[in-house]
């Protein structure tokens, strides 16, 4: 099979995996995890019989530990929920092994060229389809089923306002340096990334708005200090961007997000009570945590409110890998954002990830729904190479190893 044939049968599995994320239960997230893992054991028999090694990376070397770690947390704490247990071992083990396939098919400048332009032109189609759904369905996916848990919108994919939020943190910075980069289709690009803003605006992602401008500032600057640009052009390309998204916000609306913004709201928001039962949880199970998948069946001995809705994650990953996976667990997450830390701000393109990790202190960005599955598009292309050689020109050659090597996923969880 020739590389363009793999990369697109992964960017296949990846886009149904998106627009399929809103189905309910643990079905659709293991049959995910299914195509995922034979796909990749595929690639893998083919590059065994053509004796071709594949590359790996620090940052898989870190997810191997994490999901060699889920699984034999098994046999320390028994889950409270073995489903989504499973589920969790499945997700954390098989979209590093499609992260593998993409971090090698993606190796050289001119595939990584043409996978960030169509990554590019699907988030502009996202963000399109999401403004305009969110804004007319009443909460129906494509317009015509509501989903098992009734939401008030329903912004494409996304059934939740800060998943959108996330999509758009990972996608605003290659938009940017796809505007910054590409001469000709300059304004395409730039009214690209204006349209994730507008649709996050709209959503009322408080968290995801400031992270959005801030991850904005920090692109502009890694452009200039990268060479992709001037001070003067990564100046005049924060300046446009914030006009283009001002005036698409002015169109689409931000009373929503006016009103959670609110200081009465914002101080009874129930994240802090989440919070609060959260770290009890983890101070009573530590060292090895409760059981991954377990927070949710583990909450309600902690739980200091009922308000009558399902509390189904702790709006803080770091807190929940401290409360389901303890110590060990917690400690291998942060190793593995230390691990890309360097190589993402290095590409600039990739830098949005680090932002989700920001945004993973206040949401839950690492759990639950399969449109996360788009992050292992992002970060296995970020690669275990010098996906900074990227911005130097677009030519076809092999990268030269870094100094720091990188393959990231995000995975879903239902």
């Amino acid at each position: 099979m020739r590389r363009n044939l793999w990369q697109t049968g992964a960017g296949a599995i990846l886009a149904a995996g998106l627009a399929l994320a809103w189905l309910p239960g643990p079905v659709f997230p293991l049959l995910f995890c299914l195509a995922c893992a034979a796909f990749s054991l595929a690639w893998l028999v083919q590059s065994w019989r053509q004796r071709r090694r594949p590359k790996t990376g620090a940052a898989l070397g870190w997810l191997a530990a994490l999901a060699l770690w889920i699984g034999a947390h098994r046999l320390l704490v028994r889950p409270p929920d073995a489903i989504a247990a499973g589920v969790e071992f499945a997700v954390w083990t098989a979209a590093p092994l499609l992260a593998l396939v993409l971090a090698n098919e993606l190796d050289s400048r001119r595939a990584l060229d043409g996978w960030l332009r169509a990554a590019g032109a699907a988030a502009a189609a996202i963000a399109g389809w999401a403004l305009f759904q969110g804004l007319t369905s009443g909460g129906r996916v494509f317009w015509l089923a509501a989903p098992a848990a009734p939401v008030e919108r329903v912004w494409g994919p996304f059934l939740y306002h800060n998943k959108l939020a996330q999509f758009a943190q990972l996608m605003l910075p290659v938009l940017m340096c796809l505007a910054a980069k590409d001469g000709r289709r300059r304004w395409w690009w730039l009214a690209a990334a204006a349209g994730l803003p507008v649709v996050t605006v709209a959503a009322a992602s408080r968290a995801g708005t400031v992270l959005l401008a801030a991850e904005c500032l920090l692109c502009c600057f890694l452009l200039a200090v990268r060479g992709l640009s001037s001070r003067r052009g990564a100046a005049l390309l924060a300046m446009r961007l914030a006009a283009a998204a001002g005036a698409g916000v002015l169109i689409a609306g931000w009373e929503p997000l006016a009103e959670r913004i609110d200081p009465q709201q914002m101080l009874s928001d129930r994240r802090f009570d989440l919070y609060a039962s959260s770290w009890e949880m983890a101070r009573a199970h530590l060292p090895w945590g409760a059981g991954y998948g377990g927070w949710a069946a583990v909450y309600p001995e902690f739980a200091r409110f009922d308000d009558g809705r399902y509390a189904n994650q702790a709006h803080n990953d770091w807190l929940q890998w401290l409360c389901e996976g303890g110590i060990p667990g917690l400690a291998l997450m942060l190793a593995f954002a230390m691990a890309i830390a360097r190589p993402l701000l290095r590409g600039v393109w990739g830098c949005g990830v680090l932002f989700v990790f920001a945004h993973a202190l206040v949401d839950y960005p690492f759990h639950q729904s399969a449109p996360l599955a788009v992050l292992v598009v992002c970060i296995a292309v970020v690669a275990h190479r010098d996906n900074g050689r990227w911005l130097e020109g677009s030519g076809g050659g092999q990268y030269a190893p870094s100094p720091v090597s990188t393959t990231f996923t995000v995975l879903p969880r239902m």
